[in-house]
Formats: structure tokens, sequence, C-alpha cells
């Protein structure tokens, strides 16, 4: 199980350990964001402090029907006590995960700021 928590804005977050590329481990706090389809994104600085590496430019389509290309990354981090190797979207936003991410799990929260956030495999 994955544990967070509800932030002031009313985000459901979570802690992700994240390895940069000399192997660390490096923890980030991502917001879930139903609307991203993919696994994640996170900002270029971070991507650039963590020395991922990039492997493609891909079209995705924002939530108000646009269309922009985007850098995709490669990282691995853990994931439910599980390595895991993910691709991440560079965008200039706060971290957040996405539902590709969420794929066999259910997540549940208290909307409430400081609410509990638990993220546990579907049975």
């Amino acid at each position: 199980m994955i544990v967070g928590r509800v932030n002031s804005q009313f985000e459901p977050q979570i802690g992700v350990f994240i390895e940069d590329s000399n192997g660390q481990e490096q923890t980030i706090d991502f917001a879930i964001d139903t609307g991203l389809t993919g696994y994640m994104s996170l900002p270029a600085a971070t991507i650039s402090k963590l020395g991922l590496a990039r492997t493609q430019k891909r079209n995705v389509q924002l939530a108000d029907g646009s269309v922009i290309a985007l850098d995709v990354y490669t990282a691995t981090l853990i994931w439910d006590s599980q390595s895991r190797m993910i691709e991440v979207y560079a965008c200039n936003s706060a971290p957040v995960i996405g539902m590709k991410m969420l794929i066999g799990y259910e997540v549940k929260n208290r909307v409430i700021a400081g609410g509990p956030v638990w993220i546990d495999v579907v049975p």
C-alpha cells in the first residue's frame, strides 16, 4: 500500500522514490492527476537535476484540446515496494502522477487538508 496526504489545495499527494543518474534515490512529492493519461510528469529542471535519459518527443493533447510536443524521459522508481521503469513527460507544472501509474490500483482519499490518501492493489 502507498500512503500520502491531501495538501492545502485539496490535491491528493504521495512521495515517490526516483533514481537519479548515479543510482541514488531521491524523494519527490507528486499530486495525483486523473487528467494525465500517462505515467507522470516532472518539471524540466527536476529532470535535469535527476539526469534522466531523454528517449523521444511526443505530441500530447491538453485538457483544453490543444496539442503540444513534450520531451519524454525514462525513470526508474519505487512503486508499491517494487522497482519500475516508466516514461516521464517534461512539463512546466508541479510533479504529477497520471492514470497509467494507477492501473490495477484503487485510490482513496479524504478530501480535507491533511486527510489521508491510500493507493492499494485492486483485490
